[in-house]
């Protein structure tokens, strides 16, 4: 089974606007009731999800997951969509926040210079837009692999017109798509993107590293591209807490000041990229396992199908 064979989860805007309703008017306890249902119904009829949340949590969790383990796997999932859509309407504020590594990125944008945030499909990445509530008219770009940035750029929009957010389907990533996202990093824009899903498609570009002990491919693109633009590269890791004041932690890590692949010996100094991009990526799984949300085959051994 291939991660895009399966439509991505979306949801029309009268049905975001439901769940948030069922939210806001009964709170997030009831909402975790009522979703019980429909978790369990994804569960038991996506066996191929099934077989992935299993291999992941066994390598992650360093013993063999049980059938326990994978629902609360997919429970987990669902609150992320929650999340998401929360974050996407009334937004998180800074006091459900707690930033790690904030000056890294304050520096940076500070001196009115833009960067690309390497995130991944751990946790959740749109709790990174409470960023924009420290610095009111951030322009954000969010580049996806899927073919429906459009639709969601529409949903964002109607339910928060003001958002500076924009998403930008980029499987097939041209110069001139390239050169216009290096016109917006030099007036400050932050560009995201995840390090850890391959797109689907001829010519694309992978690099083998190893991962929770076992080998599995991870894009190149990503660290060609923020070559081109010359700028600086974070890492960015949102988790959600499992309990305590605060609901999340957002972790910002300087990865490099500036990528540069030299002709000769440019495969090496990809390779070299996506290891450390794979080793610290790995050690923010062993924080929050089950906040891991790529649940299709990951790695070069697992079974497909």
């Amino acid at each position: 089974m291939r991660w895009d064979s399966a439509q991505e989860v979306g949801v029309f805007v009268r049905g975001l606007a439901f769940l948030l309703w069922v939210h806001r008017l009964f709170g997030r306890w009831p909402f975790r009731a009522a979703a019980c249902p429909v978790v369990f119904w994804f569960y038991a009829f996506n066996p191929a999800r099934r077989r992935a949340s299993r291999e992941f949590l066994s390598r992650a969790l360093k013993r063999p997951a049980g059938p326990l383990d994978c629902f609360r796997h997919f429970f987990s999932f669902a609150e992320a969509v929650l999340d998401k859509l929360i974050a996407w309407h009334q937004g998180f504020g800074l006091s459900d926040v707690e930033f790690h590594g904030l000056e890294e990125i304050e520096k940076i944008l500070s001196a009115g210079r833009g960067c690309v945030l390497l995130g991944s499909h751990l946790g959740n990445l749109e709790i990174g837009r409470v960023l924009s509530k420290l610095r009111p008219g951030l322009e954000l770009h969010v580049l996806t692999h899927t073919r429906h940035a459009e639709n969601f750029n529409r949903i964002i929009k109607q339910i928060d017109p003001s958002s500076q957010v924009n998403l930008h389907q980029v499987a097939e990533l041209d110069a001139g798509m390239a050169a216009w996202l290096s016109q917006r990093v030099d007036r400050g824009a932050v560009i995201v993107m995840a390090g850890d899903r391959v797109p689907i498609g001829a010519g694309t570009r992978v690099g083998a590293a190893s991962f929770l002990g076992v080998d599995a491919d991870f894009p190149q693109g990503p660290y060609i591209l923020a070559a081109a633009l010359g700028c600086p590269v974070l890492l960015v890791f949102c988790l959600r807490r499992p309990a305590g004041p605060k609901s999340f932690d957002v972790y910002y890590e300087p990865f490099a000041e500036r990528i540069a692949l030299p002709r000769a010996g440019r495969e090496a100094a990809l390779q070299a990229l996506v290891a450390r991009y794979a080793a610290r990526l790995e050690r923010y799984c062993a924080l929050a396992p089950y906040q891991w949300f790529n649940l299709y085959p990951f790695w070069r051994d697992s079974v497909r199908g």
